[in-house]
């Protein structure tokens, strides 16, 4: 579906990442594809801070949460963009955007779905993986980087806590009643 002149409001409200607009949307071999672009006009070189001018789109190819049981796949048309000033040491950049790190593999989304299901669900790493449409390292590399970041954290489940308390992230109704790591 061709969503240039508007028609996929839907798909924009189902994506629901703020400042990403849905250009097309369709399935391709039992997977959802989605072409998508930020909606932001400008962006400031990140050397010397001058505006810069938008050169030209480079595609990013990504993988999103799972949509119900299809695999999700995000093409991000990416400015790239010209920094204006002659003394600058940057001479073009791409836009970022918190939907994925720059050279990712995965969203930010596909990150963190995967990082609960391994923290909640009796899955494997090999299971989200072939989920995802993307390599056992492809993945374990973006979630332990994700779980580090959460364990690092304080609150519940984070440093000092005892391992059998991240069942009280899960939802799990038996975390409700009073445990062992209950102050």
């Amino acid at each position: 579906m061709d969503c240039r002149d508007g028609g996929c409001l839907t798909a924009a409200v189902m994506f629901g990442v703020p400042g990403i607009r849905v250009l097309a949307a369709g399935e391709v071999d039992g997977e959802l594809h989605l072409l998508v672009e930020t909606t932001d006009r400008i962006g400031g070189c990140r050397s010397c801070g001058v505006v810069a001018a938008a050169h030209r789109r480079r595609e990013h190819l990504l993988r999103d949460a799972p949509f119900g049981h299809r695999p999700v796949v995000v093409m991000w048309r990416k400015r790239v963009f010209r920094c204006a000033e002659p003394a600058c040491p940057v001479t073009t950049f791409s836009e970022d955007h918190p939907l994925a790190a720059e050279r990712a593999a995965l969203t930010a989304r596909a990150i963190t779905w995967a990082t609960d299901a391994l923290t909640c669900d009796d899955t494997t790493v090999s299971a989200l993986a072939r989920r995802l449409g993307v390599g056992w390292h492809t993945l374990w590399r973006a979630v332990r980087v994700e779980a580090a970041r959460r364990v690092a954290r304080p609150g519940p489940a984070g440093r000092g806590r005892r391992p059998w308390a991240w069942t009280s992230m899960c939802g799990d109704p038996a975390s409700t009643a009073p445990t062992a790591t209950s102050p």
